[in-house]
């Protein structure tokens, strides 16, 4: 974990408020099953004993209060278009190319250019390549949707959609969520999401001024836009009945405890596929995969007090993080947000030209999202039931998925096909996928034009 020093100093500024957050309850029981079934029992134990400290609420707590203040400061300084143009230099070539910089500037990239102290280079290349190639086709689709949904638990996520999504003329979530245009809005930024893991993830993934370090840095800039945005705008949202951002209630909006989820829910699903599907990947790769995840937050403004070197310990926290979340708070924002992951309908950018794809995998979706959050999760939140061809069909393909995957442990062709299909997935399937949706909705912007 981080070292005492630095998580010190992230507390001394960051003092623990003295009101808890409506939007946590360390005594919810809702998302125990769904975390037995993603990380297993004992680690339900221990995120259980680790959230009734008054320590850990504390922490979390606090981190729901904090944003990123050296990525926020930037963000504001860079309505000037000379200190815009200096940040895109510094990100590409260092803070030696820029003329006279800005202090936020400085502190930004005095921050992005650092690694703490306890996360290891060679480990993080490591998890960077277990990244892209364990989160294969086979990984992807038994487990890639239901995992990413982790981030739905979060409210600040939630709000981020909603307010990036508005509707023109005021309605409901719901409605929003399910009109004409609403669909390829979520498809491509989803895209675009798999496209950043993607980039992040490319040889020299800790390297300062490679493509991954500037990929990294764009998008922790669009989410200070959109935090700053929210700030400004807490009540003058167009939907109805109202909905806005309570900074009293919820915090800050995309938090840094909302920021240290976000890849680790990828990240789960190799987690996952190991478990379930006998995935060929050692302990030493699987700590390497969170020291990589922990690298991303860090570089998106994450504080040390919640990175972690192993995978253990990743799991403990996210698993408490899950289970602290008060099932009530925004309900009808997190409803809508299940309800939009549910429906993505990513087959059909993914398979275009074949209904019988489309179909198979949209039943195996639901089948995957059934058997990661159960049924009380399910019913609370009115997700999707499969049908019951669609967990039969699940069912034989996990089995198919397992024996190939313990085929691999003896066969190093097999293996070397199984990582290839992975990054197949990743430069070719998904670009390919993103492509062809914005070729087809035009209208649909670049989320990351703004940075």
């Amino acid at each position: 974990m981080a070292n005492s020093s630095s998580a010190t100093q992230q507390k001394d500024a960051n003092p623990a408020p003295e009101k808890k957050l409506a939007r946590l309850n360390f005594n919810s029981h809702l998302n125990d099953e769904l975390v037995e079934r993603t990380f297993g029992k004992e680690v339900l134990q221990e995120a259980r004993a680790r959230l009734q400290t008054s320590e850990f609420q504390d922490m979390l707590n606090r981190m729901f209060q904090t944003g990123d203040i050296q990525s926020d400061q930037l963000a504001k300084r860079m309505r000037d278009p000379k200190v815009k143009s200096d940040y895109q230099t510094a990100i590409s070539k260092g803070l030696d190319a820029v003329e006279d910089p800005c202090e936020e500037l400085q502190s930004f990239m005095d921050h992005a250019t650092s690694v703490p102290a306890f996360l290891d280079r060679e480990l993080i290349e490591l998890g960077a390549n277990v990244f892209l190639t364990r989160f294969n086709p086979l990984t992807f689709f038994a487990y890639g949707t239901p995992c990413a949904g982790l981030q739905a638990a979060s409210v600040g996520i939630a709000a981020a959609a909603w307010f990036t999504n508005q509707p023109k003329e005021p309605m409901t979530l719901m409605d929003n969520i399910k009109r004409e245009d609403a669909y390829p809005r979520l498809v491509v930024r989803f895209m675009e999401t798999f496209r950043w893991f993607s980039e992040v993830a490319q040889p020299g993934a800790c390297q300062p001024y490679s493509e991954a370090f500037q990929a990294n840095c764009r998008v922790r800039i669009i989410h200070s836009h959109i935090r700053n945005n929210l700030k400004v705008n807490e009540a003058t949202w167009k939907f109805n009945p109202p909905l806005g951002w309570n900074t009293d209630e919820l915090g800050s909006p995309l938090s840094a405890a909302e920021g240290s989820i976000v890849v680790t829910t990828l990240a789960t699903a190799i987690l996952v596929a190991r478990r379930k599907l006998s995935m060929q990947v050692s302990d030493r790769e699987i700590d390497a995969l969170f020291q990589f995840t922990s690298y991303l937050n860090y570089m998106q403004g994450v504080p040390e007090e919640l990175l972690f070197s192993n995978a253990h310990d990743t799991s403990i926290y996210f698993s408490a993080y899950l289970m602290s979340m008060d099932p009530e708070c925004y309900k009808s924002s997190i409803d809508a947000l299940y309800y939009g992951i549910q429906h993505l309908h990513l087959e059909d950018a993914v398979f275009p030209d074949s209904k019988i794809m489309q179909t198979i995998m949209s039943g195996l979706t639901q089948a995957s999202w059934q058997e990661i959050y159960g049924d009380r999760h399910r019913k609370f939140y009115k997700t999707q039931k499969p049908a019951l061809w669609a967990t039969t069909l699940f069912r034989s393909v996990k089995i198919g998925a397992k024996g190939v995957n313990m085929v691999s442990k003896y066969s190093p062709f097999l293996q070397r096909k199984l990582n290839d299909s992975g990054l197949a997935l990743w430069n070719d399937l998904f670009p390919n996928a993103e492509k062809k949706i914005k070729q087809h909705y035009s209208s649909v912007t670049n989320g990351t034009e703004i940075a």
